[in-house]
């Protein structure tokens, strides 16, 4: 079975970018909430969530690519991945709306 190789310079790359923006992407949706009065003290149990939903859709995303590279792919895992993308970005969509 011939499997599919991605180089091995892809993954200090995807690291490097993707790092740096879960840290930035964290603290600016944060930063707007708190500008705009939406995230009161009331509702500050929402601050772990919104740090959480992009990299739980970034890790969603490399489960949904390496289901579709992967020898035996499964319909399931594709929805299970999908899903794992959709409900965190739906969450921020809806938080930052």
């Amino acid at each position: 079975m011939n499997k599919p190789q991605l180089p091995q310079w892809i993954t200090p790359l995807v690291i490097a970018v993707a790092l740096p923006t879960i840290a930035c992407f964290a603290y600016y949706s944060l930063d707007e909430l708190n500008s705009t009065g939406q995230l009161g003290v009331e509702n500050r149990f929402w601050t772990p969530a919104i740090i959480l939903s992009y990299p739980a859709s970034l890790i969603g995303l490399i489960g949904l690519i390496t289901t579709h590279y992967s020898p035996q792919k499964s319909i399931m895992k594709y929805c299970l991945w999908s899903i794992c993308i959709l409900i965190p970005m739906v969450f921020l969509l809806l938080v930052r709306t």
